[in-house]
């Protein structure tokens, strides 16, 4: 006790004590009475063994967030019972206690679920150890040699010692984190910090991309819209020089055909002169008879010549 005094101060033996206090008597107490109730109800175990199981039970249970809860509402309600702090509150509490394991420095910098996390990480492994230590050292103190009136005495100061190595473990982690994985609230602020501004700084460039591929948008489209005028200015003069060769008659002539006329069978009537006197001859002439062409159409017109009307 002196030790702790010395190298601690009176203060954290103090509260060291108030925590210690209140799980020596749930260990050498009220775990106890359990036990022994459990044994009038089986006669197989002994005393001993229930009470280990029921240690070892607990054991597991400081892992869980129930374990956390109970533990600060009956520390909390031991102060107020045994010490002149009758009005602190749970948040005091924890913050009475948690003080002692983060150096002055950062406690601004640690937030309170950080707090209530460290707070019961502190408390699982504590309770973890000392429940080793009364298995493997202290059963018998507790089960069997109940009367000597030092016994929880000898907790506390077990307890105690825990504690305050476990004090010094969670301050070397703060002040080196390099030499264990927790990393101190210095540490990760800055890490924070460093990612913020790799974040803004990477903003600043998508910001600068988009303002870059807004203005090469606005290129692009000018570049489509002059490059549909060109394709319509080609377009036109394609159809103007068409229409050039077509004027200059380059194009292809089309050369027209007349239909040829297919002459209707006429029928032929020979004429037979009047009997007059027969002129004179000479003798280089020849007599042919005279053909008449007679067909006429239902109006007296000659058909032949409107054939030929057609032609024309």
């Amino acid at each position: 006790m002196n030790f702790h005094i010395t190298k601690y101060g009176n203060g954290t033996v103090t509260r060291f004590d108030i925590v210690g206090s209140f799980f020596v008597n749930l260990f050498y107490n009220e775990l106890y009475k359990k036990a022994n109730n459990l044994k009038l109800q089986s006669s197989n175990k002994s005393t001993t063994d229930i009470y280990k199981s029921l240690l070892i039970a607990y054991a597991d249970f400081t892992g869980k967030e129930e374990f956390f809860k109970q533990a600060v509402k009956g520390i909390h309600a031991y102060i107020i019972s045994n010490t002149n702090l009758i009005d602190i509150t749970h948040k005091e509490c924890v913050d009475f206690l948690i003080k002692e394991f983060i150096p002055d420095k950062l406690w601004n910098s640690v937030r309170e679920n950080q707090k209530n996390k460290l707070f019961h990480s502190i408390l699982s492994s504590v309770i973890k150890q000392f429940i080793s230590k009364i298995i493997s050292n202290y059963i018998k103190l507790v089960v069997d040699k109940r009367d000597n009136a030092e016994n929880s005495t000898i907790l506390q100061n077990e307890f105690l010692d825990i504690i305050c190595l476990e004090k010094d473990k969670t301050h070397a982690k703060f002040v080196n984190p390099k030499d264990s994985q927790t990393i101190s609230v210095e540490v990760h602020k800055n890490k924070v910090n460093s990612l913020i501004k790799m974040l803004e700084e990477k903003d600043a460039i998508i910001n600068t991309l988009k303002e870059s591929c807004k203005k090469n948008v606005n290129v692009i489209k000018a570049l489509q819209t002059e490059l549909k005028n060109k394709v319509k200015e080609l377009k036109q003069m394609e159809v103007n020089s068409i229409k050039q060769n077509i004027i200059s008659g380059n194009a292809q002539s089309v050369k027209l055909e007349p239909r040829p006329i297919q002459p209707k069978e006429l029928s032929v009537t020979p004429v037979v002169s009047p009997k007059t006197p027969s002129p004179i001859i000479s003798p280089s002439s020849e007599t042919e008879p005279i053909i008449q062409a007679t067909e006429e159409s239902a109006d007296g017109k000659d058909l032949l010549f409107e054939e030929a009307d057609d032609y024309y």
